[in-house]
């Protein structure tokens, strides 16, 4: 009994020392976590992309577009580093694709130092996204004109460079929400003789157009994606939250664990599609392995990707 008693303890405390150290292990991993969750969340990356265009007059050989995108009423000023990385990349033109605000048009007052920062950099254009309805459109794209930006709702601008040399820049209302309208979008002389067409980029808050074209539905209007030379979308925050060897959970198309329309640059068939992670985030405030992104794309003359 005395012997038992001497062993006992013993093996109590061994038992207690592991469990600590297990706890302390535990601990540290979720802090590691907490802290690579919140440099996910917080740290832009900036995303260099060029894309080939066929035709592509030779003036805009070189054509840089900033796209930002899904700000989610995100605060990030008119003197941070999001503007200086703007501003270092000498855009010729700035692309805004929708989702300015989450849930409320009071959140307008964030994103106005930013966009007033913008305009003194270059041209920026916006289209519409899901949350800016939900919000209320109509004054969010006033706020927008107000800062100075173009909203393009279903209509294009010419950028014309002289010499008849022309890049079109059309813009759809969001077509998460089926508000898009591309005939009124893309302009009406398609049909012109070879080599006298300017190419079309389109800016479109979500990737729904071309995985709708895909899927086989709603083939009315969305045949004139086959005029689009780029597509710049945004929507799907990458996932926002992606896990360890799966992937993103979703794109914000409904389908969980999606394997395309995530992120990046792919080749539609008939034209570039590139779909930015964006800036901010929504029903979490955080992201996991999808940083919030800038992007800047360079238009090359070249043949596209599929020929």
């Amino acid at each position: 009994m005395p012997n038992e008693s001497l062993v006992t303890p013993a093996r109590s405390g061994a038992g207690t020392t592991k469990r600590r150290r297990l706890a302390a292990a535990a601990l540290a991993c979720l802090a590691v976590a907490g802290l690579w969750t919140a440099y996910c969340s917080t740290s832009v990356v900036v995303e260099r992309v060029e894309v080939q265009i066929a035709g592509l007059p030779a003036a805009f050989d070189g054509f840089v577009v900033v796209q930002i995108t899904d700000l989610h009423g995100r605060r990030f000023g008119s003197g941070g580093p999001l503007v200086a990385a703007i501003r270092t990349a000498r855009p010729d033109i700035i692309a805004a694709t929708g989702d300015y605000v989450d849930r409320s048009t009071g959140e307008l007052t964030n994103i106005g130092p930013l966009f007033e920062a913008l305009v003194d950099i270059a041209p920026v254009y916006a289209v519409s996204g899901n949350h800016d309805y939900l919000a209320g459109w109509s004054t969010v794209a006033a706020f927008l004109r107000q800062c100075g930006v173009v909203v393009l709702e279903n209509k294009y601008v010419e950028l014309d460079a002289g010499g008849n040399e022309r890049l079109i820049l059309a813009g759809v209302s969001d077509p998460a929400t089926r508000r898009h309208d591309l005939a009124a979008a893309i302009p009406p002389d398609r049909e012109a003789p070879p080599g006298t067409s300017a190419p079309v980029i389109l800016l479109a808050h979500a990737p729904t157009l071309h995985q709708r074209l895909r899927d086989g539905d709603d083939a009315g209007d969305l045949a004139l994606l086959d005029e689009v030379a780029l597509t710049l979308a945004g929507h799907t925050h990458g996932g926002q939250i992606k896990l360890p060897l799966i992937g993103a959970m979703s794109n914000a198309s409904g389908r969980p664990f999606p394997r395309s329309y995530v992120e990046g640059l792919s080749w539609e068939g008939h034209g570039w599609l590139y779909i930015s992670r964006g800036l901010g985030y929504t029903i979490l405030p955080l992201r996991f392995l999808s940083r919030p992104e800038l992007t800047i794309v360079t238009l090359r003359s070249g043949r596209a990707g599929g020929q």
